[in-house]
């Protein structure tokens, strides 16, 4: 069975919504340059290095303008004209360092590759190092990662390494001089993305599995810098036990994003773009499969961002006495505000619509939920909701105090200005 969909209908005497403190809005610009993919361009046999113009396009129509891939010191120069191509188009990369990388190659780097967002330190050398002294060798090489990106002009910022367990990062310790962002690689064995947890206990007193857990284990290397999450995502494989279905993952990558954003990550790369081709479960966390098709995650996404693009010129976003009503407590929200002085207001259910264990779908219910407007008139109203092909199905309100609602598990976006009110910023 498949989920239900969200509706929405008017409602002139929607019921007012308790005193609540005012809703801050995010800039929109922020979050849609908060999203980023990981990118495999030094694999020189697959999509990636064989149908490289039909890759590049298919990225840069999704509107996603972050990668993450590796640094390598490579003499193939296409893995260079690669990265520079998407550089030029506004495409900006993370390059994940490995241990052993000299001073000198880190401080060359930029000649080879022009639009650098950030050095990260290794990925999972708890695993890939194959030694027991990883723990030391991560923590002399941060210092080389830091030092390097500083001294480049201009500087660039600097990413903490990742790890496999909870247990690793305690045992590594805090790198917290040598960073700028912590690092969590955040997966949910095909539950959705705001799970409340699954699994064994850990040493850190949160749900094992979700978001908390994740970023709770990160801080022990991070200590307060703020996190990025540099992998996230799911395996469409029907080959393992966690994988899930196309159509869902269109309904969790979308809110993957914002439940990301709403616990305050700064950047979220999903795993990965390109299916690979194998029947792994690895080879298919691609947004693309493996003849560059998009999933209906990746248009569900490409939907969202484009629906939220907009100048990217600095401004002082606005609170507003914006409140939601619900009669269930899984109702989550974000308001964003554009330069334009326009604000959507992204609004789902966050629960799951695929049991992981029995591979079946959940069946779930819309809510009727009110967002009222305490002072002032919402105008120009439009309600855009995701659907499970990547599309959406758009309608117009007309202008009034409060909106009614059939929030589902399907991502709404609610567009609108303001009228009447004051404002405060």
């Amino acid at each position: 069975m498949l989920c239900v969909a969200a509706t929405a209908y008017d409602l002139n005497d929607a019921p007012a919504a308790a005193a609540l403190t005012d809703m801050k809005a995010a800039p929109a610009a922020a979050f849609v340059d908060s999203i980023g993919v990981n990118t495999h361009f030094g694999y020189t046999r697959g999509p990636y290095g064989r149908r490289w113009p039909e890759v590049r396009d298919a990225l840069l129509r999704s509107g996603i303008r972050h990668i993450r891939d590796a640094l390598f010191d490579t003499t193939w120069q296409p893995y260079y004209d690669h990265l520079n191509d998407l550089g030029d188009r506004g495409v900006g990369v993370t390059l994940i360092t490995t241990l052993g990388q000299t001073p000198r190659l880190l401080a060359a780097y930029p000649s080879r590759v022009h639009r650098i967002d950030a050095y990260e330190n290794p990925n999972e050398a708890d695993y890939y190092a194959h030694s027991d002294d990883w723990a030391q060798q991560l923590r002399a090489f941060a210092p080389v990662v830091w030092t390097a990106a500083k001294q480049l002009s201009p500087p660039i910022s600097v990413i903490g390494p990742s790890l496999q367990t909870c247990e690793h990062e305690a045992t590594l310790g805090d790198l917290s001089a040598y960073i700028d962002y912590g690092t969590s690689h955040d997966y949910f064995s095909g539950r959705n993305p705001g799970t409340t947890g699954f699994g064994p206990r850990s040493i850190v007193r949160r749900g094992y599995g979700s978001i908390a857990y994740r970023h709770a284990c990160a801080q022990a290397v991070a200590g307060s810098r703020p996190l990025d999450a540099t992998e996230t995502g799911y395996t469409t494989s029907p080959n393992t036990v966690i994988g899930i279905p196309a159509d869902v993952e269109a309904r969790y990558v979308p809110r993957l994003m914002l439940e990301q954003w709403r616990s305050g990550v700064v950047r979220s790369f999903v795993y990965e773009l390109v299916d690979e081709g194998a029947n792994d479960a690895e080879s298919h966390y691609g947004l693309l499969d493996a003849d560059i098709r998009p999933k209906p995650a990746l248009l569900a996404l490409t939907t969202m961002l484009a629906d939220l693009a907009g100048p990217t010129a600095a401004f002082s976003t606005d609170s507003l006495p914006l409140h939601v009503q619900a009669p269930t407590d899984d109702v989550h929200q974000v308001l964003f505000e554009k330069a334009d002085r326009s604000f959507t207001l992204a609004i789902w259910r966050e629960v799951p619509c695929y049991d992981v264990p029995s591979h079946t779908y959940v069946d779930v219910q819309s809510v009727p939920t009110t967002v009222r407007l305490d002072r002032g008139t919402l105008s120009s109203v439009t309600v855009k909701t995701l659907n499970d092909r990547g599309g959406a199905s758009s309608s117009r309100y007309p202008s009034g105090a409060a909106l009614s609602l059939g929030v589902s598990d399907h991502v709404s976006l609610v567009t609108f200005k303001v009228t009447d009110v004051s404002e405060s910023k």
